[in-house]
């Protein structure tokens, strides 16, 4: 993304204002390269990951900046847990997770896992979270 943003710039001599990509760009390195030349990006998620899926994907579960925590579909919370540094090998993260998932009526749509559903929330989220809502706006659809 960045060569050809560099390119379209070499070439125009400056950048778009607004870009339109098809799913296959929605990736954080992409948001986050037309976030920084301030570039109006349209780029919808590609539901085909979504679909093959068992389990409902994090993109179902709102995050809670100011409370600092995660809501599920069922609208319980899911807390902060805990924060893993980054290595050479991975990003930082948080994990959060649900105490109350046993008794939910949808644990079998959303978690097999024992202890509960669990999400972690890297720095990139954001970003995706940003261009998610964009996109489900109705003049964002119109495009």
């Amino acid at each position: 993304m960045a060569a050809l943003l560099a390119q379209n710039l070499t070439i125009s001599g400056g950048h778009p204002e607004k870009l339109i990509l098809d799913a296959g760009y929605f990736h954080d390195d992409v948001i986050a390269e037309a976030k920084k030349h301030q570039i109006l990006l349209f780029c919808a998620e590609n539901s085909d990951r979504q679909r093959v899926r068992k389990i409902y994907p994090k993109s179902l579960f709102t995050y809670d900046a100011e409370q600092d925590c995660y809501i599920c579909p069922a609208h319980h919370q899911l807390s902060l847990q805990s924060t893993v540094k980054a290595t050479e090998k991975t990003r930082p993260y948080r994990v959060y997770s649900a105490d109350n998932c046993a008794g939910c009526p949808q644990k079998a749509g959303c978690t097999k896992a024992k202890g509960g559903r669990k999400i972690k929330r890297y720095p990139e989220d954001e970003g995706r979270e940003a261009l998610r809502l964009h996109m489900a706006r109705p003049e964002s659809k119109r495009i």
